[in-house]
């Protein structure tokens, strides 16, 4: 089963198609979705086909930073119960727990990791599917996350930098006015740094009291759909992958189980897991040079290479040419050419 988002991601979609210029309805037919989502905002979506309503949404209007715009739009409301729980944490690491713990009630298909170093963090916000062609959800999810910031700490708060994996757009104004801070493109995450010391701010809203009462409601709602295992193990090891911990140990541990579990589910699939691997890695990799802007090495780093070289030979062994020349016999049309730098 794929990962699903809450229909209130799409809720202001009609408004924003008069903004920027698109038939919401005719985008989310492309997409295989029904009108129904926008009238109920509990409904949960498969996340891919929310990102091609977004992307399509972008090529139409031309509109280059869409998914900040209904960023702009997001309200407390749209997370619904959940996201009460998270505004009455005490510390927005304790919320960044909660959201971990109800995902499923928020968001299937982002995953948020934080990463602390010298009083610094950096937080990254990825998807947990190949994400090369989905800027704005890949924008809006980071947003999201700056809000979740801003809900404990403030408005006023902003991140010290934000970076993405994907090109940049031809006008920055509406990234630089949202985020408050440089925002960089062709970087190695997805994701934004703060002093680390803010993850332990005391949210002053804070009741403790109340959060507790919400979570029992949450934890009263029925459990959600559980996903397929090899779903599950698809989803770790992309999110794995730019860490470079995409093992077999690492998967285990990441799911929940023991290495000797995930291997028995590997031989019921008749396959292996160095097997699952390439393949992942090789589906990954073809997406990812889609985008003429992103270099061979940043996606060697998107993919778990130490350096561009590794990257490149195992690309030839695959598919018989070095990644440039698979990119450029690809997409002809395209002038933009990058080598194996960053």
């Amino acid at each position: 089963m794929p990962a699903e988002v809450r229909a209130a991601l799409l809720s202001d979609l009609p408004a924003l198609g008069l903004e920027c210029g698109f038939d919401p309805l005719a985008e989310l037919r492309a997409a295989g979705l029904s009108p129904a989502v926008l009238r109920d905002p509990a409904l949960f979506i498969p996340a891919e086909r929310a990102a091609q309503v977004l992307e399509g949404a972008a090529q139409t209007s031309g509109c280059e930073d869409l998914g900040l715009r209904l960023a702009q739009r997001r309200q407390l409301a749209h997370l619904g119960l959940s996201g009460l729980v998270l505004s009455q944490q005490p510390t927005l690491r304790a919320a960044l727990e909660t959201a971990e713990q109800y995902r499923h009630l928020l968001n299937e298909a982002l995953y948020t990791t934080v990463e602390e170093h010298d009083g610094q963090a950096l937080v990254r916000c990825q998807l947990s599917f190949p994400d090369a062609g989905a800027r704005q959800t890949t924008e809006l999810a980071t947003a999201a996350i700056v809000q979740l910031f801003r809900l404990i700490l403030g408005p006023s708060w902003h991140p010290q930098q934000v970076t993405f994996i994907h090109r940049a757009p031809a006008d920055l104004i509406t990234h630089r006015r949202f985020f408050g801070c440089p925002v960089s493109f062709g970087e190695f995450c997805n994701g934004f740094t703060c002093p680390a010391a803010d993850l332990d701010r005391i949210n002053p809203a804070a009741q403790t009291a109340l959060a507790e009462q919400l979570r029992r409601l949450l934890d009263a709602l029925p459990a959600p759909q559980e996903r397929e295992p090899m779903d599950r193990l698809r989803s770790t090891m992309i999110l794995l992958l730019p860490l470079g911990r995409a093992s077999l140990p690492a998967c285990a541990q990441a799911l929940g189980t023991s290495e000797r579990s995930l291997q028995r589910l590997l031989d019921r699939e008749g396959t292996a897991f160095s097997t699952l691997l390439a393949d992942l890695r090789a589906e990954l990799a073809q997406s990812y040079l889609a985008d003429p802007r992103l270099s061979v090495g940043r996606i060697a780093e998107q993919l778990g290479y130490a350096n561009p070289s590794a990257f490149v030979r195992w690309f030839k062994t695959r598919f018989g040419q070095p990644p440039q020349a698979w990119r450029e016999a690809a997409f002809p049309a395209r002038p933009e050419r990058l080598g194996p730098g960053r």
